[in-house]
Formats: structure tokens, sequence, C-alpha cells
């Protein structure tokens, strides 16, 4: 997504970004590239990151928001939508909504944002979608599943957790809940990968492997691994 990276590696080379006066200088030219990008190419990527520069460097929500917002509106961009539902639904520079938060998750599903699927099926769920509060698991299964159909990890594990427990209108169904563990396994989900495990054990959804049993469970063990000892090595301001 951040495709000038390089570019602006190669400006930054011309600043000593230790230093306050150069690194704020830096700063501010990157918002004016984000700007002609945005208003002068007209580039869905630019007005996005432009977004993102008024709200992570500026802490300016409310213009961040109006630039999300035009970008889901004009561009149908996914992401841009996706971060106007996060601020319709926490209240942030706006009144909270919930039904303009589902409606911008839903927009950014359509283009094609997976945490935009994920989170529009979560409001499906509790009820904060519709607006008589109704809870609908049918048209929540819909949106995790296009979710993962964009490689979102979280929805396939989601959709797999709703076929192997059955919701209201949804059916137990093992051998999708089987198929969407392994989707999400395959994308390093940890606890599709365990899932995944238990089902090769106990041949739910497949056929049973013990060999494939003991692959995944070593597999969620290395992954849980990794996370854990990046976490505990991070130290602040290194």
């Amino acid at each position: 997504m951040w495709t000038i990276y390089c570019a602006r590696d190669e400006m930054a080379g011309f600043f000593d970004l230790k230093d306050e006066q150069q690194a704020k200088e830096y700063i501010d030219r990157v918002g004016v590239e984000y700007r002609f990008q945005c208003y002068s190419e007209g580039r869905a990527d630019g007005c996005h990151r432009l977004a993102d520069y008024f709200e992570a460097f500026k802490h300016q929500y409310d213009n961040a928001r109006k630039v999300y917002a035009k970008n889901c509106d004009e561009n149908r961009y996914g992401i841009s939508c996706f971060k106007l539902g996060n601020y319709n639904f926490l209240g942030k520079a706006c009144k909270k909504d919930f039904s303009a938060a589902f409606d911008a998750y839903r927009r950014g599903c359509e283009y094609g944002s997976g945490p935009s699927c994920y989170n529009a099926a979560l409001l499906m769920e509790d009820g904060r979608g519709n607006a008589d509060g109704r809870k609908d698991f049918v048209a929540a299964t819909e949106f995790l599943r296009s979710g993962c159909n964009v490689n979102d990890a979280p929805a396939c594990f989601r959709l797999s957790t709703f076929y192997i427990t059955g919701k209201d209108g949804v059916e137990s169904d093992m051998k999708q809940a089987f198929s969407y563990a392994k989707m999400a396994c395959d994308k390093d989900h940890i606890v599709a990968c365990h899932n995944l495990s238990r089902m090769y054990a106990q041949g739910q959804g497949t056929e049973q492997s013990q060999e494939l049993a003991d692959f995944y469970h070593k597999k969620a063990k290395e992954l849980y691994k990794t996370i854990t000892e990046g976490t505990t090595e991070l130290k602040f301001g290194e």
C-alpha cells in the first residue's frame, strides 16, 4: 500500500531526522507530497496516505475523517472505508453512529477490504448493524465469506467457527469448518491451526490423519513461539 517509501527514503537522506527541526521539515514535505498525490493527481492511495498523515502525524482527526470519507465515497478505496467505519464506530471526530459505521464497513467490503468485511460481520452478529437491533448471522456469514475470499485470515477463522457450532440460520457443517480453518491456518492464524490439528486427529470434516494433526499442532506452537518471542524482545525506543 505504501508505494512511495523508496522516494521518501531518498528524500529523508537530505535530512538529519534526529534533529527536531529537520524532522519537522521532513514531515511537512511528506504532507505536501501526499496532498499533491491526492488533490492534483487524484490518486486514491495518495488520498489514503494523506488521511493517515493527518491522523498519525498531525493529529488532525477531523481532517483525516473527511479525507477517508471522500476517498471511500468518490474513489471506492476499501481501506479508507474501513478507517471511516472505525471513526464512526468509536465516535472519533464525529458522533458515534453504529449504522454509519456498518455502512462504511459494508462498502469497504464491497471494494475489497477484508477487515471491513470482518467488522461488518461483527455488527451483524451483535445487531448493532441493523436499525432494529436484530442479529443476522446469515448476513454475517456472507460478510465473513467475502472477507475470507480476499485473504483476511480472521474472517476465514471466524467463518470456520460458525460452521463448527452452527448459528441461527447457519447449520453446522464440519466440512466447511475444516475448509475455512485450513484457509486461515495457511495464512498463519494460530487458533485456526490448532483447530485444524484437532480436526485431523478426530477425523472431523476430513479424513483422520495423525501425521497431519501433529504437523498442524507443531505449526501452531511455532507460530505462538514466534509471536511471543517477538513480543518479549521488543523494547520501547528500539
